[in-house]
């Protein structure tokens, strides 16, 4: 869901958001070899639509932290307690989705390899305002 839909309510979240823990769930119970999951979100976000943000003490709140089941991969395009770049007008995606698509087309590049170096690239422009972060139970050296 993007945070800036105006027409988001307190009653149609669920209706337009998607339980991501739920998705990874059903992706791990058919036993990959691996489960890569990459999120281009916040783990904190701020709530720009005034009828979801009413009533709240706050209008920052945070992601539930997420767990994968055996040999998994999770990555955020940032942080907790972090905001993402959404890049500028002239780039189409944001700051980590433009770095993730600049080095995935590398061959025969291991995930780990590829993460680092799209972290490196998004620290660098955004002077370590954002950086991504990852959880992982990889137990498989060799996934590209």
């Amino acid at each position: 869901v993007a945070c800036d839909d105006e027409n988001l309510t307190k009653e149609n979240i669920t209706r337009y958001a998607i339980n991501a823990q739920d998705v990874l769930k059903h992706m791990t119970n058919h036993n990959p070899f691996a489960s890569i999951f990459i999120l281009d979100c916040c783990r904190t976000y701020y709530l720009r639509s005034s009828a979801l943000s009413r009533g709240s003490d706050s209008e920052t709140h945070g992601l539930a932290p997420m767990y994968g089941d055996g040999n998994t991969f999770i990555c955020f395009a940032c942080a907790p307690n972090q905001t993402s770049s959404d890049g500028n007008r002239i780039d189409k995606h944001g700051t980590f989705t433009k770095h993730l698509l600049r080095h995935i087309t590398k061959p025969n590049e291991q995930l780990q390899d590829l993460m680092i170096d799209v972290t490196h690239d998004v620290v660098r422009e955004t002077g370590g305002a954002q950086k991504p972060w990852q959880h992982m139970s990889l137990t498989h050296r060799d996934i590209y």
